[in-house]
């Protein structure tokens, strides 16, 4: 979302002496248009605050992109008209005085508050959005990352410049693209235009890689901006044809009723809305901003106060997402609406900070940038560079093609004795990012306890048979591993006849593709999905070994509340195995780690979930002692 300066207006002056410029100034201003700003950024802001409000307020975005499309296409077309050519470093110049400043800020803020907040272990991760952000390609990094828009863990505080991406690149192509097509005619570059819709469409349908390479991609996205581009040529060719469709203030505002109304049905894994829904979205929107256009005030759209947080919407699109992923309620410490009028009040501060003590007095040239600006974005790197120094290694994220390995108990301890009086010299440990997070602590834990522990852990893996979905429906990035990695469960059962198994995989609650394409889901189909907890149970067990299920505990990251009422009902699913199975014995990490549903934060000063999921280093050395007493309590042994 970006929004897009109103030359000629009062409170985005730009000094008048050349030609391109004084062409620029001939934009009317559309206080309608900052309207309809600020009912996407609002609609963007409470999807990402609570997304069971507002499910479909990501599409807010597209509503900035048809907005950009036409209002930099007007800009070009009428620059053309007056000069018959367009100044491109003028143009780029433009772009950076509006955007550049503001987002520098903002990159360099969060870089400092993630050195400052965020384990080490998660650094490197920052400093690759941190640069990808600066050179604008961070829509691209988060596709290659395999990212879902969508998902609420582990989520980046950069997430949001994704589209600030898609549509610098626009900006960086099309007024090339425009000034080449209209040397030859304005209906060259109509064509042009709709070649590019056309295309962009087509890549929907066709691009694999699930719905979160089409809703990041530029390739994949054009088709809103040109949208919006399709409309400025529309109007400089027919303008009486704009007007027409722009004349009534009713169908305008049917239209701003209907996508209001695709932002609360429209929910991200309502596939059928992908690819065609967009489009049709997309074609909405440039109706409303056709009524913008020519009526330039309309009723709702005017209001003052809507106006007024369209003209900071690009301030408040900047702040509100890193505030949201910094200040959560578990870290904030308090209850979740008082956290949330608290991430309200800092973000609109510092979005009032930025619009009156820079993004206003730069526009206006009050306070003109030093001539070592185009220096500015080297001294932010340094920054980056420098905060994120001595990043360490995610270690459960190094579990993303599978790890295996075996400790042995120290010489000359005992095995500790179950409750049938059976010694219990080994155990193995089969997992996903948790496990792997607690793997080598448990692991030497254990030993001194006399107990040999071998591991086969995985990133996204446990032992439900199938692979993990996303809630769009995509494969994730680990899934197509875990059959293999099954396999490989099987084949230590088989090598290390473990006399316990412990399972500790919050991946298997999520929904999944079974072998035969079929899709299931635990809370809507409970007794098929037990029936593949017990065939796991068979395969594991083949060898008489106990198998121990960790109840997951509730996790503490961005807007969780979903997930955690999800881990309560995958808890009593579990609890009803455990009846059914002898062989089978639940460890309790809920009542452990989040007594009374209150998660703990810290132990001795130390964080002990910083991604609220996984643990790191310095906190599994605290957890893992609380752990093994707990599996021991749980196997019967007097400890």
């Amino acid at each position: 979302m970006v929004q897009v300066a109103r030359w000629g207006t009062r409170s985005d002056p730009e000094p008048v002496g050349r030609s391109a410029e004084s062409a620029a100034r001939r934009l009317t201003y559309m206080s309608s248009l900052d309207g309809l700003r600020a009912l996407a950024v609002i609609g963007v802001i409470i999807y990402h605050a609570e997304p069971s409000l507002l499910p479909g307020g990501f599409l807010g975005v597209d509503v900035f992109f048809v907005i950009s499309g036409y209002l930099i296409t007007a800009l070009l077309l009428r620059e053309h008209d007056s000069t018959h050519h367009i100044d491109m470093r003028r143009f780029w110049r433009r772009r950076a005085r509006r955007l550049g400043p503001a987002l520098l800020v903002m990159l360099s803020v969060v870089v400092v508050v993630g050195r400052l907040w965020l384990p080490s272990s998660q650094w490197g991760s920052l400093r690759g959005d941190e640069l990808a952000s600066l050179g604008y390609v961070m829509n691209w990094r988060l596709i290659l990352t395999g990212d879902s828009y969508f998902s609420t863990f582990a989520v980046s505080p950069l997430r949001h410049v994704w589209s600030l991406s898609v549509e610098e690149q626009f900006y960086l192509v099309w007024p090339i693209v425009a000034a080449i097509a209209m040397a030859r005619s304005r209906r060259a570059l109509a064509l042009v235009a709709s070649a590019a819709f056309v295309a962009s469409v087509a890549a929907m349908t066709l691009v694999g890689g699930g719905l979160s390479r089409v809703y990041y991609g530029t390739d994949t996205r054009l088709h809103v901006i040109m949208a919006g581009c399709l409309l400025a040529i529309l109007e400089s060719k027919r303008p009486d044809l704009v007007r027409r469709l722009g004349a009534s203030t009713l169908v305008t505002l049917i239209g701003v009723a209907a996508l209001g109304g695709a932002m609360v049905f429209i929910a991200e894994d309502n596939t059928g809305f992908f690819p065609a829904g967009l489009v049709i979205f997309a074609a909405v929107t440039m109706l409303v901003v056709a009524g913008c256009s020519t009526q330039v005030t309309l009723p709702l759209l005017s209001n003052r106060a809507l106006v007024e947080i369209g003209r900071r919407s690009y301030g408040l699109y900047l702040w509100h997402w890193p505030v949201m992923v910094f200040l959560t309620d578990d870290r904030l410490g308090i209850g979740h609406v008082p956290a949330t009028a608290i991430r309200v009040a800092v973000f609109s501060t510092l979005t009032w900070a930025s619009y009156r003590f820079l993004e206003r007095p730069v526009l206006a040239r009050r306070a003109p940038l030093p001539r070592w600006w185009p220096l500015a974005p080297i001294g932010v790197i340094v920054l980056v560079l420098a905060s994120t120094a001595g990043a360490t290694a995610n270690r459960y994220q190094q579990q993303a093609g599978g790890a295996t390995g075996t400790v042995q108990a120290n010489q000359g301890i005992t095995a500790p004795t179950g409750a049938g009086g059976t010694p219990i010299d080994s155990l193995l440990l089969i997992g996903d990012s948790v496990a792997a997070s607690i793997q080598e602590e448990l692991a030497r834990e254990l030993a001194g306890d006399g107990v040999s522990t071998a591991s086969a852990v995985r990133y996204g893996c446990g032992i439900v048979e199938g692979m993990e979905l996303t809630a769009n429906g995509d494969l994730t990035p680990m899934a197509p591993g875990c059959p293999k990695h099954q396999a490989l469960q099987d084949q230590l059962v088989a090598q290390q006849a473990p006399d316990v198994i412990l399972v500790i995989a919050q991946v298997d609650s999520y929904r999944r593709k079974l072998p035969d394409g079929t899709v299931i889901d635990f809370e809507e189909s409970p007794d098929e999905y037990l029936a593949l907890l017990n065939k796991a149970v068979d395969r594991l067990t083949v060898g008489g070994a106990t198998m121990v299920i960790a109840l997951p505990a509730n996790v503490a990251y961005f807007n969780a509340d979903a997930a955690n009422v999800r881990y309560e009902a995958w808890r009593g699913l579990l609890r009803t195995l455990d009846e059914e199975r002898s062989e089978v014995v639940l460890l309790d990490l809920q009542s452990l780690i989040c007594p009374e549903s209150q998660c703990i934060r810290e132990i001795d000063g130390t964080e002990l979930r910083p991604d609220g999921m996984h643990y790191s280093d310095d906190s599994a050395t605290l957890i893992v002692p609380r752990i093994v007493k707990a599996l021991f309590a749980a196997l019967g042994v007097d400890t």
